[in-house]
């Protein structure tokens, strides 16, 4: 009886202790999946904060350089009025020498020196238009980084509010 006994409780032994291990693997799978469930969250949460870093960098440069183009467009604007109000009195001149009959010399020089302050005057256009083109592209790209600035705020507080509200239901 007592060898049946001993032989009952060796058979059952390993069954308990697999029972008992298997229980204890599970708890510990489970604590694993929570910590690796919290670590990722984590890290998603560093990566959105690093990218909304990113992104606040990327508008106050945006601006900057906008600022900056704007600033270089209306120095180009005053320089081309003053370049056309240039032209204008180099072309009076012209046609005043033209008009009293002056020497060919006289001339020729006054049709050069025209010459110059209109080629000047299409630099500065060209300059402005090239710049405003350049504030354009600025504009769009401040416009477009902001959306996305906004999507991940959005985004951001979309997760906040959902695992507040998990966090709730558990409670």
């Amino acid at each position: 009886m007592k060898a049946h006994l001993l032989l009952l409780l060796l058979t059952i032994a390993p069954f308990a202790a697999s029972a008992q291990f298997s229980s204890a693997q599970r708890q510990m799978n489970m604590s694993n999946n929570i910590v690796r469930q919290q670590n990722q969250m984590s890290l998603q949460i560093q990566r959105q904060q690093r990218d909304l870093a990113n992104y606040s960098s990327m508008l106050a440069t945006t601006e900057n350089k906008l600022r900056t183009a704007e600033k270089k467009n209306e120095k180009l604007s005053r320089k081309l009025k003053e370049k056309q109000a240039d032209l204008a009195l180099k072309q009076e001149r012209l046609s005043n020498l033209k008009n009293n009959n002056s020497p060919e010399k006289n001339i020729t020089t006054a049709e050069k020196k025209t010459t110059e302050a209109e080629k000047k005057v299409r630099e500065t256009n060209t300059k402005i238009q090239t710049t405003a083109s350049q504030i354009t592209a600025l504009k769009s790209e401040l416009e477009a980084t902001k959306k996305e600035q906004e999507a991940l705020k959005a985004k951001k507080e979309e997760k906040k509010r959902l695992k507040k509200e998990k966090k709730e239901a558990g409670e």
